[in-house]
């Protein structure tokens, strides 16, 4: 079924600003994937009983199984733009006749509110937004939250108001609004952070503090907002990944708009941020920053999402990932800092096995090599600044690699190699990571000749990267190669898991973005 809404009518059908709803059914040919629709031929046309000029029916609309709901953001019925949402449904007086079940307002909903801007349901669950609310501050917006009570008083029961714990004047929370299980996603396009109106969304959880409560466990901005962008100006959230709209981005022009798509929430309050940009062949920028320490990664060249290495069952998301074509496609890891002894581990597919290719590396600015992960040789090598230890073969298909450095003297570490929880072997080299800050950055797929110079590509796939400190025992890499982590781990440093273009830093479960 296709909602499709109209706010005006021609004056001559004596219908001007009320608005309507047209319900188009869906044709599918049996022969091949072609849906076609038309608006000739409706399936029903919906307008409210109670409908008057001006009151804009179907400003915001959402159904879910035999139910439409359709807000009417301007409707009088407690003040001017107080607002009203109808709730339609199928087989009423009749087969597939579909009628006006329930009219909701807001119980406060007064002079402006808007309350009906945004409408979500789902299940047992409606969201209604109010962008124009003022119980927070002026114009700073809300969320009404309805539960369905077959049989009551009243078909749907009103459950809990929200708004931002942070809200402020013309924020314009429940601009937009969407549900997925218990979770429910907020824009509030004009949030201001730091001063600057660049929009945000929030992240809200039933049962948090009781039993039919909501509480507020995220907000997410996109890092270095612009005024104006408007982002959360439209979301849409499924499972635990978010998108988010901002129209008003200037990214690739003056308000040429952007989406941003995210993993966002968690069981404890979070900020974080994220932001893509760059040509839509590839995947070229993306910053993540965390509570409290910073991950991010900068996509190069056309990286593709892959079916991932990940088999845990107890994994939360899809498993995809990182796919690299050994041309020009690596991953730069600028904020990751890594001490003297330190543990890396990653699922790796190669595709090929050729020598010159690098899975993870270190370079000074000068393109000398600090650490390097890959095949060279012969075999899987262990490179400290300019020592090396190798492993014979190169095996491709997907494996867990993991590299261990312990820092046995100011001039020495002992480094260990395993391949899918086994140890291949260790061996002490004369040399020491140092700074792990200075230079260029961590880097997944690719080497550098020289300051400048990019090469030894990797061919193949990169999952579930993740940095330690201090030496992970044999144990724990064998207990922990197929699971995903939460985020919050002891010693973890960073950790991607390249799900649906995401990665996370050491406070985060599930952080942005792509």
């Amino acid at each position: 079924m296709v909602i499709c809404y109209s706010s005006r009518l021609r004056p001559a059908l004596d219908l001007a600003a009320r608005g309507f709803l047209w319900l188009i059914r869906t044709a599918v040919a049996t022969t091949a994937a072609v849906a076609t629709a038309t608006a000739a031929n409706p399936l029903a046309v919906l307008r409210a009983n109670e409908g008057a000029a001006g009151d804009q029916l179907g400003r915001a609309v959402a159904s879910s199984g035999d139910t439409a709901v359709v807000g009417a953001v301007n409707a009088r019925n407690l003040g001017f733009e107080s607002g009203a949402v109808y709730l339609f449904g199928r087989n009423q007086s009749g087969a597939n006749q579909w009628g006006q079940l329930s009219r909701l307002t807001g119980s406060d909903a007064a002079l402006g509110a808007q309350f009906g801007c945004s409408v979500a349901l789902a299940g047992d669950t409606l969201a209604v937004g109010a962008m124009g609310d003022d119980s927070a501050q002026p114009d700073a917006g809300a969320v009404y939250v309805f539960k369905s009570s077959p049989g009551g008083p009243s078909p749907w029961l009103p459950e809990k108001k929200l708004t931002a714990n942070d809200a402020g004047r013309g924020d314009a929370l429940g601009a937009a609004v969407s549900l997925s299980g218990t979770a429910l996603a907020v824009g509030s396009p004009f949030q201001t952070d730091g001063g600057v109106a660049g929009g945000a969304v929030y992240i809200f959880e039933r049962n948090l503090g009781g039993a039919g409560q909501w509480g507020q466990v995220m907000e997410v901005r996109v890092d270095a907002p612009e005024a104006g962008d408007q982002f959360g100006l439209a979301v849409a959230l499924a499972g635990d990944t978010l998108v988010a709209g901002a129209n008003r981005r200037d990214g690739a022009g003056e308000d040429s708009g952007a989406a941003y798509l995210f993993r966002p929430y968690a069981a404890t309050p979070l900020t974080m941020t994220g932001k893509v940009t760059g040509a839509s062949t590839g995947l070229p920028g993306i910053a993540i920053s965390g509570a409290a320490t910073t991950a991010s990664a900068g996509l190069v060249g056309g990286p593709k999402w892959v079916p991932g290495a990940r088999s845990d069952s107890r994994a939360t998301g899809p498993s995809t990932a990182l796919g690299l074509d050994g041309s020009d496609d690596y991953v730069d890891l600028p904020n990751v800092t890594a001490g003297g002894s330190f543990t890396v581990e990653l699922w790796v597919n190669p595709l090929a096995t050729h020598d010159g290719q690098c899975f993870v590396g270190k370079h000074e600015s000068n393109g000398v090599n600090v650490f390097l992960l890959g095949y060279w040789s012969g075999g899987l090598i262990a490179q400290v600044r300019d020592k090396v230890y190798t492993v014979p073969g190169k095996p491709t298909g997907w494996q867990h690699l993991a590299m261990t450095v312990a820092k046995t003297s100011a001039t020495s570490s002992r480094v260990a190699l395993f391949r899918n929880g086994e140890r291949l072997g260790e061996q002490t080299l004369e040399a020491v990571l140092g700074n792990s800050a200075a230079g260029k950055p961590w880097v997944l797929g690719q080497d550098w000749d020289g300051p400048t110079q990019t090469s030894d590509f990797l061919r193949g796939q990169i999952d579930e990267v993740r940095f330690w400190e201090g030496v992970r025992t044999e144990a724990q890499l064998r207990e922990f190669k197929d699971r995903e982590l939460i985020g919050n781990e002891s010693g973890l440093i960073a950790y991607y898991r390249f799900d649906e273009a995401m990665a996370t830093g050491p406070t985060t479960r599930g952080a942005p973005p792509l």
